[in-house]
C-alpha cells in the first residue's frame, strides 16, 4: 500500500510522521536477549539491512489519541512488524521508542521511533 512518506503502516496503525531517515547498515543476525535485541554480525555476510529513524506526533480526539499510542507502545516488543511507506515494505523490529510527553495538550503525543530490518536470510 503506497501512501506517501508523511504516513507509514506499521503493524496496523497508521501513523503521521514529521521526520523519515533510512539507512543501508551491515547486515546482521537479530536475537531476543531478556529485554535485549543484540545484533550478531556475521563476517562476509554481504546482505544490508534498512535501519529507519523516524519523528512523529499522535493527534485525535482522546480516546483516539490513547488508543494510537498504545499500539505504537505494543509494537515495542522485540519481534517483527509488517511496515510499509511507500518505498520500503517489510518486517521490522521496533529497536526504541520514545515519547515527548511535556507540553499542554494532552491529546498530542510526539515521538521517535528507530527500526532495524528483520532480514535473517
Amino acid at each position: 500500500m503506497v501512501i506517501g512518506y508523511s504516513e507509514v503502516i506499521l503493524g496496523t496503525a497508521q501513523l503521521r510522521l514529521t521526520s523519515l531517515s533510512r539507512n543501508k547498515v551491515e547486515g546482521s543476525i537479530k536475537q531476543q536477549v531478556g529485554g535485549s535485541l543484540v545484533r550478531h554480525r556475521i563476517p562476509g555476510r554481504t546482505i544490508r539491512d534498512w535501519d529507519i529513524s523516524a519523528s512523529g506526533v499522535i493527534y485525535e480526539t482522546s480516546t483516539a489519541a490513547t488508543t494510537l499510542r498504545k499500539s505504537l507502545e505494543a509494537y515495542d516488543d522485540l519481534e517483527a512488524h509488517h511496515y510499509d511507506d511507500g518505498l520500503i515494505t517489510g518486517s521490522f523490529i521496533v529497536s526504541e521508542l520514545t515519547f515527548n510527553d511535556e507540553g499542554d495538550n494532552p491529546l498530542v503525543f510526539e515521538y521517535k521511533i528507530n527500526l532495524i530490518e528483520y532480514n535473517q536470510a
